[in-house]
């Protein structure tokens, strides 16, 4: 399978380029030429990397990049820009972007910075293992332990998928909506109960450790604090 990459630039001629300089390295490419089609096809294909233009219409670079980390924080994020302000690096560093590439720049120059992002990415993240109060969540097992215990919990790949989503957003508001598209997408309008479902069970599951609470905030979403 390939490794996908994201590519959002809003000029089409770079983009074009970018996009067959990559194929060329065996990438599967998935082009967009603005924000909002670069969160579709992050919600919808899943990259393993992503290249961002700061300077997009309507919704920036920036805002895209925030909006990808409220939805995950392990991706690898390259920023493309024509500034060089260090104010500009700073702030996109400090939301969540792992590297910077300014214009112009030599596509060599852009691929190894890729290949290094993804390599240390794999390293990294092989083994989805967190802690969660007094319990262990096994991610890619979609496996839940108390410690203490043998017996664990098997989750459902939903139950999993909603668990890392609080799981990443720890402390914060997980927002009701985020969660409903990134988990059914189009037909998040129909499933908003089975979130509900979900959640409940979810609760259930962590109530050995009185410390985690998942909670509901009215009109908002839900978060996860222990």
């Amino acid at each position: 399978m390939k490794t996908k990459i994201l590519l959002v630039e809003d000029e089409q001629n770079l983009l074009r380029l970018l996009s067959e300089l990559l194929e060329n390295k065996r990438y599967e490419v998935l082009k967009a030429h603005n924000g909002e089609k670069g969160i579709d096809l992050f919600l919808s294909e899943s990259p393993n990397l992503c290249v961002l233009d700061v300077m997009l219409p309507n919704l920036s670079g920036f805002d895209l990049l925030k909006k990808i980390r409220k939805l995950n924080i392990h991706t690898p994020i390259i920023m493309l820009t024509a500034r060089k302000l260090k104010s500009d690096i700073i702030y996109g560093l400090k939301h969540g972007a792992d590297d910077y590439v300014t214009k112009p720049f030599v596509f060599e120059e852009l691929e190894l910075r890729i290949n290094n992002l993804l390599k240390r990415n794999s390293l990294n993240h092989q083994t989805k293992l967190y802690h969660i109060g007094k319990y262990q969540f096994d991610y890619n097992n979609q496996t839940l332990t108390f410690f203490g215990l043998t017996k664990f919990i098997q989750l459902t790949n939903m139950e999993s998928k909603i668990l890392y989503f609080l799981l990443i957003n720890k402390d914060l508001v997980a927002e009701r909506g985020i969660l409903l598209e990134m988990i059914w997408g189009n037909e998040r309008f129909y499933n908003s109960r089975r979130l509900d479902v979900h959640i409940s069970k979810l609760r259930k599951y962590l109530n050995l450790d009185e410390s985690i609470k998942i909670l509901s905030i009215r009109n908002k979403g839900y978060k996860l604090i222990f």
